[in-house]
C-alpha cells in the first residue's frame, strides 16, 4: 500500500502572490512585447521577447509570442524553430491533446519536413517503446537504454524515455554509471507554469498530489517541494531496499 508523505508548508495569501506575478519582469517583458508587436514596432518587440526568454527560457507563452513575431517579420526559419520549441514545452508541461494537435497543424503549415518528422516519430516510437520495455523485463538494461536513446533521437525531450533511462541507470550496477545523470526535476517547466500551479494548490483543501511507485506525496507548499520530496522518498526507498 502506498504511503502518504505530508510536506511542511508555509501559507501565503493568494492576493500577495498575484500582486508579485503582475509586476514580475517576465510578465512586464511579455506584455510590452505584445504591445510593440501589435503596433508594428518590430525591433522593440524583439527586444522585449528576448528579455522575457532570458528570464524564463521554458515559457511556451514567450516562445509563442516569438513565433508571432517571426510570422510578422516573414522569417520562416525562426517561425518554425519557435513553434517546435513551444510544442516541446507545452507537451512537457502537460498541455491538452487539443492544444498539442493545433500546434502540430500550425507547424506543418510552415515546416515542409514536419509532417514526415511527425509521421516517423509516431511510427517508430510506437515500435521502439515495446522493444525497450521487453529488453528491460528480460534483464538487458544496456539494450533498453540504447533503444530509449533512439527514441529520443526521433523525439527529443520525450519525458517517458528520459525517465526510463534514469530509472534503469539508477540500478546498483557499475556498468550503468555512464548513463546515470542527476535528474532535473524542473526541466522544461517554466517559472510562470510553476507560479500558476502553486496558486491552484496553495491550501490543504486544494493540495497537490504526486503518485510515485512507492509513495503518494501531498503538499500545499508548491510544485518544487512536491517533486523534490517525492524524489527524495523514492531515493530513500531504493537505498533501504
Amino acid at each position: 500500500m502506498a504511503t502518504s508523505l505530508l510536506a511542511a508548508v508555509l501559507y501565503l495569501p493568494v492576493g500577495a502572490s498575484v500582486a508579485v506575478a503582475q509586476t514580475s519582469p517576465f510578465l512586464w517583458a511579455v506584455e510590452n512585447g505584445e504591445r510593440a508587436l501589435g503596433a508594428g514596432r518590430m525591433e522593440e518587440a524583439f527586444r522585449h521577447i528576448q528579455s522575457a526568454l532570458e528570464r524564463d527560457a521554458n515559457s511556451p507563452e514567450a516562445w509563442g509570442l516569438r513565433a508571432r513575431w517571426a510570422k510578422a517579420a516573414g522569417d520562416s526559419d525562426e517561425l518554425a524553430w519557435s513553434l517546435h520549441r513551444e510544442l516541446r514545452l507545452r507537451r512537457a508541461q502537460g498541455a491538452s491533446s487539443k492544444t498539442l494537435a493545433a500546434l502540430e497543424v500550425r507547424i506543418r503549415t510552415v515546416d515542409p519536413l514536419a509532417a514526415e518528422l511527425f509521421r516517423l516519430k509516431d511510427k517508430f516510437t510506437g515500435r521502439l517503446e515495446p522493444l525497450a520495455d521487453r529488453y528491460e523485463k528480460d534483464g538487458r538494461p544496456h539494450s533498453s537504454i540504447r533503444v530509449h536513446r533512439q527514441i529520443l533521437a526521433l523525439d527529443p525531450g520525450r519525458v517517458e524515455s528520459e525517465e526510463a533511462i534514469q530509472r534503469i541507470a539508477s540500478a546498483p550496477d557499475p556498468s550503468l554509471a555512464a548513463d546515470a545523470q542527476p535528474k532535473d526535476l524542473l526541466a522544461d517547466i517554466s517559472a510562470e507554469w510553476v507560479a500558476s500551479f502553486d496558486a491552484a494548490h496553495d491550501t490543504w483543501d486544494t493540495r497537490a498530489e504526486d503518485m510515485g511507485e512507492n509513495y503518494v506525496t501531498f503538499t500545499d507548499a508548491g510544485y518544487e517541494v512536491l517533486v523534490r520530496a517525492a524524489e527524495a522518498m523514492d531515493q530513500m526507498n531504493g537505498f533501504y531496499r
